[in-house]
């Protein structure tokens, strides 16, 4: 069997340059969704909101993935969002709502597209075999939700695959967990002066009367 430990070495030593920036963006995301477009009023409930964390979280990692010395590759031409970094290709996805201890039986659970993550790693297992073997598909996985914002981010090596779906892993490891108490906070937006109230100026035209001709 692969060992664990070997898998652990290679995804810290590709992470670690960008896993804070990674981190930040996914919790950002949390906020920023929560706070500005997430209103149940206006019927936003939990797909809308785990939809737009996914947007707003991709959009924060094609940005950062814009300098160079990120380490991150954008995968133009990918139907599903798709990023790369060192020898690993990773896939962004939500994986409940809480925080857990672990995530064998938590899986991304409205994507069907993230089974093809476990399938090339399925493929890549029988082209070199059990012993040689290294994951090349990988998925970022976040759990929160509106009220307490991100409580915990892992990654995992999807491995089994059901319908399109994931239904299985191998190697995880959790990234980040909320300790219950720091809060993330938005940097306030710059307040705007009130605007000056101009009345119209109302110009009077003199009443010039004709003079008689002749």
């Amino acid at each position: 069997m692969p060992n664990p430990n070997r898998i652990e070495e290679a995804v810290d030593a590709a992470l670690s340059p960008v896993q804070t920036a990674i981190v930040a963006t996914v919790r950002t995301a949390y906020a920023t969704v929560a706070t500005k477009y997430h209103n149940p009023e206006d019927g936003c409930d939990e797909q809308t909101f785990g939809y737009m964390v996914f947007k707003v979280t991709q959009h924060g990692i094609t940005v950062t993935a814009q300098d160079p010395a990120s380490g991150i590759i954008i995968e133009p031409d990918s139907l599903s969002f798709r990023f790369k970094i060192g020898g690993f290709r990773f896939g962004l996805y939500r994986l409940g709502q809480r925080a857990v201890d672990k995530i064998d039986e938590t899986f991304p659970n409205n994507h069907n597209a993230a089974g093809e993550l476990a399938l090339d790693n399925v493929q890549y297992k029988f082209e070199l075999g059990e012993e040689a073997y290294m994951p090349r598909a990988l998925v970022i996985g976040h759990l929160g939700n509106w009220e307490t914002g991100c409580e915990q981010i892992w990654v995992a090596e999807p491995l089994h695959e059901n319908g399109g779906a994931i239904t299985g892993w191998g190697w995880t490891k959790a990234l980040w967990r909320w300790d219950g108490r720091e809060v993330l906070t938005l940097p306030q937006q710059p307040t705007l002066p009130a605007p000056t109230l101009v009345r119209p100026v109302v110009l009077k035209l003199k009443n010039i009367e004709e003079k008689p001709t002749g």
